[in-house]
C-alpha cells in the first residue's frame, strides 16, 4: 500500500504513519595530536647533505673492496646524527618521505638506482656503472 508521495508504508501501520529508519549510531569524536605549525626544511641544503653522504660512503666502499650499495637506512640515520654543516639539529624536522623524495631527485640527476631486497622493507642506492 502506497501512502503520501509514493511511499511505502507497513502492513501493520495505519494510512499516514510512515515507518522510518533508526538514527545512526554516534562516534565519540577523537582528539588528534597533529602538528598545528609547519615545519620548514631547507631542500636543497639537505640535498646537498644526501649527496655528500653518498659519495663519501660510496668510496668508502669502493676503496675497501666491498660492494657499492648503501642502505637507505643508514643514510636516514646518519643525517639524523651528523645533521648538516650547523650540526645534527638542521634537519630535525626532516621526515623520511621528505628525504625520500630528495633520493629520488638525486638517483635521477646522478645516475644512481635505488633497489629492493624482496620483502620492499629495505632500500639501497647503489651507483651505475659508466
Amino acid at each position: 500500500m502506497l501512502g503520501h508521495g509514493g511511499l511505502a508504508l507497513g502492513s501493520d501501520m495505519p494510512e499516514g504513519m510512515f515507518s522510518l529508519l533508526p538514527a545512526p549510531r554516534q562516534v565519540t569524536r577523537l582528539e588528534v595530536n597533529y602538528d598545528r605549525v609547519a615545519k620548514v626544511v631547507d631542500v636543497k641544503a639537505l640535498k646537498e647533505t644526501l649527496h655528500s653522504s653518498i659519495t663519501a660512503r660510496l668510496e668508502e666502499a669502493g676503496a675497501g673492496g666491498k660492494a657499492l650499495q648503501l642502505p637507505f637506512q643508514d643514510l636516514i640515520t646518519g643525517l639524523q646524527e651528523r645533521g648538516g654543516d650547523e650540526g645534527p639539529d638542521k634537519f630535525k624536522d626532516a621526515s623520511v618521505h621528505l628525504c625520500f623524495i630528495c633520493l629520488l631527485h638525486l638517483a635521477n640527476d646522478h645516475g644512481m638506482s635505488l633497489t629492493n631486497h624482496g620483502q620492499l622493507d629495505s632500500l639501497s642506492v647503489v651507483p651505475l656503472l659508466r
